[in-house]
């Protein structure tokens, strides 16, 4: 299972003013990578953003800033990150642009908690903790929040050989087939999305530091 439903040490991550790490460091960087990847798919301040699994806003306080006001929003299964990202992360300027009901405490599998569609959905890092059926389920979620316009950026780990095997990406990091960190075969990628009534288009020009391969996703 994925630490990330270990509670008890998310909390106290939080507690000791280590929720940036609870989410896997390299904050400044990959809160960088995924703005720019935004925008390079066509993101301007006017669009309303969903971040699912958004932990403690390493990208929402980017967001936040950039978005018109109460335009981002999003879910993670811990609701100490999100406090922690609302009241730590956010100085009283961007708490104001950001209605606090926007963030949600939720588990990616179970249906949205927003009853709306989103111009762009964010799931980073998000797969890789999930088993298959899990992501299959959350895929599946998330794509109730889309409309025919919309588009969704996830990473996924990816054994290019053999999945059922352990992989080690250039980055270091061993994912598995079984347990967390996950990986994925090329082709479930695309079963996965179309399953979800998606595209899954690889967006190879963009360099993971941890060996994640970034892809947009768009409706049928």
């Amino acid at each position: 299972m994925s630490k990330y439903y270990d509670t008890s040490k998310i909390e106290e991550l939080v507690q000791t003013n280590r929720h940036r790490n609870a989410v896997g460091g390299m904050w400044g960087e990959i809160g960088k990578l995924q703005f720019g990847a935004l925008k390079s798919l066509g993101l301007t301040p006017a669009h309303t953003v969903l971040d699912v699994g958004c932990g403690s806003l390493r990208l929402g306080r980017k967001l936040v800033r950039y978005l018109e006001p109460a335009q981002y929003y999003g879910t993670d299964l811990n609701a100490a990150l999100l406090d922690a990202g609302y009241e730590r992360e956010l100085d009283a300027y961007l708490q104001a642009r950001l209605p606090r009901e926007n963030l949600k405490q939720h588990d990616v599998t179970e249906p949205m908690p927003f009853a709306q569609t989103f111009d762009y959905l964010v799931a980073f890092s998000l797969f890789t903790h999930l088993t298959a059926a899990q992501s299959q389920a959350a895929l599946q979620s998330i794509a109730t929040c889309m409309h025919p316009d919309s588009c969704l950026m996830a990473t996924v780990f990816v054994a290019p050989d053999s999945p059922e095997a352990p992989y080690t990406h250039t980055s270091g990091i061993t994912t598995h087939i079984d347990r967390d960190p996950f990986h994925v075969a090329p082709d479930t990628v695309d079963e996965m999305a179309r399953a979800a009534g998606l595209s899954a288009t690889a967006m190879p020009e963009i360099a993971h530091p941890r060996g994640q391969s970034l892809y947009q996703m768009r409706p049928l």
